[in-house]
């Protein structure tokens, strides 16, 4: 199960998703934002958080990071997996971390066009044991 974190960078990714004209068509977990969607497909070897959808067809994959599995090698290998895609990608994280995801973004994909941080305060950050 997702910790109240993880879920809450799901919701900050996704409003960020749809200002960006994307509607979430699957979510892997919960969302206070939008009601149970299907599982998303997985790409490559991962299953992504959200896939969002314009009306163009363009396909915007999100993913919430918490500061535990930002160096994680499962994050590397979604970064592969999705720049590999050719879809825009959103990665939501603690601003207490994104250093360490700019930096393995850097180290795993040099030349990336398309991946989006969004930086979320960690004052915002609800503590694990909140419901």
């Amino acid at each position: 199960m997702a910790s109240i974190k993880h879920q809450f960078i799901i919701d900050c990714v996704i409003r960020k998703m749809r200002d960006m004209a994307f509607e979430p068509v699957c979510l892997e977990g919960k969302s206070t934002l939008i009601a149970a969607l299907k599982i998303p497909p997985k790409i490559i070897r991962h299953r992504p958080d959200i896939i969002g959808i314009s009306k163009n067809y363009k396909i915007c994959i999100g993913e919430a990071k918490t500061n535990n599995d930002v160096n994680s090698k499962r994050t590397k290998e979604q970064l592969i997996d999705y720049f590999q895609s050719d879809c825009i990608t959103i990665i939501g994280c603690p601003i207490s971390c994104y250093y360490a995801l700019n930096n393995l973004i850097k180290k795993v994909l040099p030349n990336q066009q398309i991946i989006s941080i969004l930086k979320v305060p960690d004052e915002l950050m609800p503590n694990d044991n909140e419901v």
